[in-house]
């Protein structure tokens, strides 16, 4: 065997290790130097703006979608709060109104979808709260007689809200409401994008038995 040819080998490998151990070195300083420490971070993730808040008010723009023959897409707005006297309940309220035009007679379509309630959380983790929330609710559309409906009844929402990356929140619900001894049923999504530590812009989804939405709007936390 050549000793000069085992020796070159040899060092060659010996090289190729030192190598990869400084690159991985390397890189674990650079990570020590951009990420913050463990407890920066934890501390980061805790969500006191407007993500997981229940102390709020939102208001918003509504595109609305009627689930009727020969009604055009509707628009109109929300306006809702929520206020948080102790951290496990709260009280919330929400108004929507949305119109539209049939196109058969020109008649407006308005929708009126009204709540007020109380509700209860529990947080899981720094990041997930679990509520569910109850009370009175009022609804009303008019302008098509085979659709219509005006009364008061009271509604049921469970739903979850998620915190990410310290300032998004992501949260999913359903809804039971009882009008006029009828059960409508839906459900809605929505993500909120915290712009500062009081102020979020807000995108939200539904559907239910009688319409379908989608809105953008902003929420003020406190």
């Amino acid at each position: 065997m050549n000793i000069e040819k085992l020796m070159s080998e040899t060092r060659d490998r010996l090289v190729g290790v030192t190598g990869i151990r400084s690159s991985t070195a390397l890189l674990a300083l650079v990570c020590a130097v951009m990420l913050p420490p463990l407890e920066a971070r934890g501390q980061e993730m805790l969500f006191e703006g407007p993500a997981l808040s229940f102390s709020n008010l939102e208001l918003g723009y509504e595109q609305r979608y009627f689930d009727l023959e020969g009604v055009d897409d509707g628009n109109g707005f929300h306006a809702g709060f929520s206020l948080a006297p102790i951290p496990i309940l709260y009280v919330a309220g929400d108004f929507k109104y949305s119109s539209a035009q049939s196109i058969f007679n020109d008649d407006d379509i308005s929708f009126i979808d009204t709540k007020l309630g109380l509700g209860a959380r529990v947080t899981l983790l720094d990041t997930l709260s679990v509520y569910l929330e109850g009370g009175g609710a009022y609804g009303k559309m008019e302008g098509r007689p085979s659709a219509a409906y005006d009364g008061f009844g009271y509604y049921i929402e469970p739903g979850v809200k998620l915190g990410l990356f310290g300032r998004v929140e992501f949260s999913v619900a359903a809804d039971f409401t009882y009008l006029q001894s009828e059960t409508i049923l839906g459900g809605k999504a929505g993500m909120m994008f915290g712009i500062t530590d009081n102020l979020g812009l807000t995108l939200e989804g539904g559907f239910s038995d009688h319409t379908d939405f989608l809105g953008i709007g902003l929420r003020i936390a406190w």
